[in-house]
């Protein structure tokens, strides 16, 4: 992830509809990411991993080389080797995480439709979007702006009571690794990581997370259309129907949590130089590619 192609000129005019394209089901589709294993300190049965190694459409070619249907037509997966991806870990926050304040939050939006985020750092790796209910004063994570302060056009006034809760809360923990994955070549899902390297910490920030969503929910003043036919004014209402209160009464809790976790990867998973064409002296990309047809795996019992 990175917050340098925020300064490109055609970012703000694609941010919001980018996010929005791939938001919905980031974790869920089998094309970007698929789950695995949460560490084994993690007991709740609100663990979950996933690992993202990026889509296979956006494997970059050399030497004027690419793979087409002509190629080993027969071939059913195409494998990825040593190339790098994200594991990324949620988890409810615990006890003795810090709280999270209204000071590690930002209203997003404008004077008749907002939302709250908030997002804590606790260390190199790891960010908590909301309190354990065991603390007092903010329990929970993000919020929308209620109907009578919209009209009041209240939105962006901070301090208010609405802003101290919020139905959903979340820890997630992002790290980096390598894998061998295999994809299927016919749809592009994930069908298995041969190898995981050692997943190592990341250094994002909650700078480089909101520096994205102030871009991505920013509502002008002086468009040339009304605000509410925008793409961005679009994008917040949408966002509002998925935290609003009043959706915990007709869809159970983890749905809402299911959404605001996919809302924290999906910055990761879009918003960085390989996807963006930029890619930066830092990247180190996989080299090799293989193509191949499935086959059973099979673990002997007295391998050691």
């Amino acid at each position: 992830m990175t917050t340098n192609i925020i300064n490109a000129a055609f970012f703000p005019d694609q941010i919001t509809a980018q996010f929005w394209w791939y938001f919905p089901a980031v974790l869920l589709d089998g094309k970007s990411a698929k789950p695995i294993s949460p560490p084994s300190d993690c007991t709740s049965d609100k663990c979950a991993s996933y690992f993202l190694p990026g889509y296979i459409s956006l494997v970059n070619y050399v030497d004027g080389y690419h793979l087409t249907t002509s190629n080993y037509s027969s071939a059913e997966t195409f494998i990825t080797i040593d190339a790098p991806g994200y594991q990324i870990d949620f988890a409810p926050p615990d006890p003795s995480d810090p709280p999270v304040t209204l000071q590690d939050c930002e209203l997003l939006g404008y004077d008749k439709l907002s939302v709250q985020i908030c997002l804590k750092q606790i260390d190199q790796s790891t960010f908590i979007a909301g309190t354990s209910f065991r603390h007092i004063g903010l329990i929970k994570a993000w919020v929308v702006c209620p109907l009578a302060t919209r009209g009041a056009a209240q939105c962006m006034v901070p301090g208010l009571p609405w802003q101290t809760y919020a139905p959903s809360n979340t820890k997630m923990t992002i790290l980096s690794r390598r894998a061998t994955t295999a994809f299927d070549r016919r749809n592009g899902t994930i069908t298995d990581f041969i190898h995981l390297s050692d997943p190592t910490p990341t250094n994002y920030t909650v700078k480089n997370f909101f520096a994205i969503y102030e871009v991505m929910f920013y509502i002008p003043s002086n468009a040339t259309v009304p605000i509410t036919a925008t793409i961005n004014y679009e994008f917040i209402e949408a966002i509002t129907s998925f935290f609003a209160d009043d959706t915990v009464i007709q869809i159970d809790l983890d749905s809402n949590l299911s959404k605001m976790q996919q809302f924290l990867a999906t910055s990761i998973l879009i918003f960085n130089n390989q996807t963006w064409a930029r890619p930066g002296p830092e990247w180190e990309p996989g080299t090799q590619a293989a193509l191949g047809t499935k086959s059973l795996r099979v673990y002997s019992p007295f391998s050691v």
